[in-house]
């Protein structure tokens, strides 16, 4: 799929690019599943980050009618949150994939068979990456591509995932205090209105939420990885 939105209007918001597609009322349904609150849905695309433009791109991944899809390195430059998203909805597609991917965790909810190249060798194994049932066995040459069967079961919480989550949740909390500490220095200026200091009084209470929050999150992924 294309993160780099190449056919998009980067000058038309996210409603307008789903709306002509869906109509109005399923562009915000879609939009609202791919993790778009409703104020954000009027962004440009040229003002979305980097998450958000991956997920306007799984979105339209969603949307399209083909009956097989090449990805390569489909994982890159993603949080795990979009990763979820992505396995969400390939897990969900009903054709042929074929995944060229170092992301073995990735692979193994999604794939059927794999062929594994290293050291110069090409291995074909009739299992997901990393299952103990696997039996690889040098191929002389590339079968045909295994259909997916139309429904698969939902994949479970990893270990994998937990450790992602915990890592995000870190850089999340480290960010939270570097920008209170920004509130703090603004409200030692000299010269502040009562209006500044009602409007900081206001950040730093927002700050400190988000970063409660967070922290309680960070606990509970840690408690779920320390029982896994």
């Amino acid at each position: 799929y294309d993160q780099k939105l190449s056919g998009f209007d980067e000058n038309l918001t996210l409603f307008e690019t789903l709306h002509r597609l869906v109509g109005d009322k399923e562009a915000h349904n879609l939009l609202g599943a791919w993790l778009f609150p409703y104020e954000a849905q009027f962004k440009r695309v040229a003002d979305l980050s980097g998450g958000e433009r991956a997920r306007l791109a799984l979105l339209n991944l969603a949307l399209v009618e083909a009956n097989l899809l090449v990805l390569d390195e489909p994982t890159n430059h993603l949080d795990l949150e979009t990763i979820e998203a992505l396995e969400e909805a390939l897990t969900r597609y009903e054709g042929t994939l074929i995944v060229v991917s170092h992301d073995l965790a990735f692979l193994k909810h999604l794939t059927t068979r794999t062929w594994r190249v290293q050291d110069g060798t090409f291995t074909d194994t009739p299992r997901p990456p990393d299952d103990p049932a696997a039996a690889p066995a040098p191929a002389a040459s590339v079968p045909a591509p295994t259909p997916r069967p139309a429904e698969k079961p939902r994949r479970k919480k990893s270990r994998w995932h937990t450790e992602r989550l915990i890592e995000k949740l870190e850089a999340e909390i480290e960010e939270l205090h570097q920008r209170l500490a920004a509130v703090h220095a603004r409200a030692a200026e000299p010269g502040l209105s009562h209006e500044d200091y009602a409007a900081i009084a206001r950040e730093e209470a927002e700050l400190n939420r988000a970063l409660a929050e967070r922290e309680a999150a960070w606990e509970r992924a840690v408690e779920e990885l320390e029982s896994s």
